[in-house]
């Protein structure tokens, strides 16, 4: 690297400038809406409707929900009858239901209704497929653009489902200024008192916007057994007196056409009030805690548990606290690792998925232990056959973790000006062919046995191999892997390999839906003959993976993972599984060091390779038996809710892996920063003719320009450690 390139790589950083005249009262609402006639104690009431209007609503739900949005109606519009579906006639109905009392001639600024849906499935692995995270209802962008927030009047939650997580809604106000921990954690404000709504076809809960609320499954409860596979669906609508939330707009017209228009008019809605049962808990000794703010795990909220047997589905309770009991807000604990998380061979479904949710990262000591395993077995004989097998499959994705490191540094204090690009050097093992290495002539020495191999010189080794392969005659370390996709070899593999599942993905029926693997196996294996030092892979990174984790059993010799947490990972994502999950990224209890990991013949590690950069070793397999060799294999898996976005061929594993060497920085490449070049060959060339080892990829993190005699490829934006040099195609 040399130059820096600053005349066309800056990016437009103008900021909308946002300007509002908006007042809060002591209560925290809008100024001249606390005292407006608007009820905000909580209630609950009946909703008629009729079964074609439910199943109109359900189709409605599913067709909104995939959109993530909530959508504005105003009050002006309802007034004048613009309500355009069913949907946005609801939402005037709960509208006009709340706001029959408010004086709004004497009301400043637009006031309306905020509306969306919501959809859960309890069949489901996913605590987020499960359960709404706890949060405050209110103006989003305005406490992303300004950090003040800004509270709807009345929230309301409209079941149409019934069976699920109830609504909870703890009696603690959301601060003024959203990032105001000094009130989050404020002791004073602990509360002593919560509302728990059980969904009921019709049913509709309201209380005050303020209010901190979510739908935790622990208290989920279902009165009919077809219930615990049944969907949750909810109509949420958000009273806004005298602000309209910024950014918020009507349902485009163009879905309209989609949503159903069955109730033709609003102010038909028949409904009728209920009581709120009250409770008072008086000791359980059980505490709870669920992750809110931030990604979705800055805060833990606290509560003792209430212990409550619900006559119907319909039950509603206004629960009170003792003293000692109040619930709390306090800042989530990071996670600190020592050492790496283990569970037990033994363990069950749910301790594994405790453990991962947390952390990404398992180990569990002697997998094999059970699995009838021939410790004396030869498995790079094993690994001879699936080549026999699939010959073309394994040269395809056959690769030296230890040939070229395709790596490039950052060095900030050179002299950019005069230093040229570094040149990656080469190794011995670079074209080193699965077909050398599966030859038995190559091999003859692990044929032969360890210790015949001890008792030969070195010099009659290098000998015997340097007349069959000059290139690789003086190999003392190498290191290779390939991946069998679908077909013959695949299916050899599995009924070789001693493990095709870990026994605690097999806890029960349902675990077969929670847990599938991809249809491919990866193979890394290798030899080092250096009895001092390690040999290393490939230099440190992460991966980009679809899927929600990799396990790994070593099956001879030894593999050292060098291992560090990534910060910039979606770990909120990853802990979608677990409600005992912040969604934090872990710290090490050395932060400027790796946690090293061991993982022995008969060990298994369990690792999300997107959320830890890594790197592995090979210490000296001298004295591994039988083939003096690391060696071992991994599977991809999937947990059901744990990875968004996928369509159903990546959930099904119906994709090919391929297993080539990416391109990383292995220091911190700042934004422009010209990385490589390479001779301009013609004019008339296109962009992708050049730089054919780096990646392509639609999030790219570098660019082609010309400079002089050379196309250079540049950063495009600020590259940390461990970052995959692409781009874009």
């Amino acid at each position: 690297m040399e130059d820096e390139w600053d005349s066309d790589m800056e990016e437009d950083e103008t900021e909308e400038c946002i300007s509002l005249d908006l007042k809060v009262d002591g209560e925290g609402r809008v100024a001249g809406t606390s005292r407006c006639g608007l009820d905000f104690q909580s209630g609950v009431q009946l909703f008629s409707f009729k079964e074609e209007e439910i199943e109109s609503f359900h189709s409605d739900c599913d067709y909104c929900f995939g959109s993530e949005e909530s959508f504005w109606i105003s009050r002006e519009a309802m007034d004048n009858g613009e309500v355009r579906c069913d949907m946005e006639t609801l939402a005037k109905d709960i509208f006009d239901l709340h706001t029959c009392n408010v004086d709004f001639d004497a009301i400043q600024g637009e006031s309306g209704c905020e509306w969306w849906v919501q959809v859960r499935h309890p069949a489901k692995g996913s605590i987020n497929a499960k359960t709404i995270r706890f949060h405050f209802d209110k103006d989003e962008d305005l406490v992303d653009s300004t950090g003040l927030a800004i509270y709807p009047q009345i929230s309301t939650v409209t079941y149409l489902s019934r069976g699920g997580a109830p609504t909870l809604v703890c009696d603690r106000p959301g601060p003024v200024t959203y990032d105001d921990e000094e009130d989050l954690y404020d002791p004073s404000r602990n509360f002593s008192k919560i509302m728990i709504s059980y969904p009921a076809v019709g049913k509709h809960f309201k209380f005050d916007g303020r209010l901190l609320h979510g739908a935790p499954f622990q208290y989920a409860n279902f009165w009919h057994e077809e219930d615990k596979i049944k969907t949750r669906y909810t109509f949420l609508v958000n009273i806004w007196i005298g602000h309209k939330p910024l950014g918020l707009d009507p349902i485009p017209e163009e879905h309209i056409k989609t949503l159903g228009k069955i109730r033709t008019s609003a102010g038909t809605l028949d409904s009728q009030p209920c009581n709120l049962g009250k409770n008072i808990l008086r000791s359980t000794g059980k505490k709870i805690s669920s992750f809110f703010g931030g990604d979705g795990g800055k805060h833990t909220l606290s509560m003792s548990y209430v212990d409550l047997s619900p006559s119907d589905e319909c039950s509603t309770f206004d629960v009170t606290f003792p003293r000692r009991c109040k619930g709390s807000i306090t800042p989530t604990e990071l996670p600190v690792l020592s050492q790496p998380p283990s569970i037990s061979v033994t363990a069950s479904w749910e301790e594994f998925l405790d453990t991962y949710s947390k952390y990404q990262l398992v180990v569990v000591k002697d997998v094999l232990q059970d699995a009838g395993s021939d410790k004396t077995r030869s498995w790079f004989e094993s690994l001879k056959e699936l080549y026999k097998v699939d010959p073309s499959g394994v040269s395809k994705t056959w690769n030296v973790e230890n040939g070229s490191l395709n790596s490039f540094r950052g060095d900030a204090n050179d002299d950019k000006t005069s230093k040229k690009p570094r040149k990656r050097e080469k190794q011995p093992t670079d074209g080193l062919s699965c077909d050398v290495v599966f030859s038995s002539n190559v091999c003859d020495f692990v044929e032969n046995g360890v210790g015949e191999f001890k008792e030969q010189n070195q010099r009659s080794t290098n000998r015997k191999r340097r007349k069959l392969n000059p290139e690789h005659a003086n190999l003392k370390k190498w290191y290779c892997s390939f991946v069998l996709n679908t077909g013959k070899g695949l299916q050899k593999a599995l009924k070789t390999l001693p493990i095709t599942c870990p026994a605690f993905f097999r806890v029960d029926g349902m675990n077969s839906d929670v847990v599938t693997h991809t249809d491919n196996i990866w193979f890394f294996f290798g030899q080092n003959f250096d009895k001092k030092n390690n040999m290393k892979g490939r230099e440190e990174h992460t991966d980009l993976i679809s899927h929600s984790g990799t396990w790994h059993v070593q099956l001879g010799g030894t593999k050292r993972w060098m291992v560090r947490p990534n910060e910039q990972g979606d770990w909120m994502r990853a802990a979608a599984l677990c409600e005992t999950a912040s969604g934090i990224c872990p710290q090490l209890e050395h932060p400027l060091e790796v946690l090293t990991i061991d993982v022995n013949k008969g060990d298994m590690i369990i690792i999300n390779t997107s959320l830890w950069f890594h790197q592995t070793q090979i210490p000296s397999t001298l004295s591994d038996v039988p083939d003096c060799m690391s060696f071992s294999y991994a599977r991809d898996f999937h947990m059901s809710g744990a990875d968004g976005g996928l369509d159903q061929s990546q959930q099904d594993g119906d994709v090919d892996m391929s297993n080539l060497n990416d391109v990383w920085a292995i220091e911190s490449i700042a934004k422009g920063t010209i990385i490589e070049k390479e001779k301009l060959l013609d004019k008339e060339l296109s962009e992708s003719h050049y730089f054919k080892h780096i990646r392509r990829s639609e999030n790219a993190t570098c660019v082609l320009r010309k400079k002089g005699k050379y196309m250079c490829l540049v950063s495009s934006r600020s590259l940390t450690m461990g970052e995959s040099l692409t781009l874009e195609g």
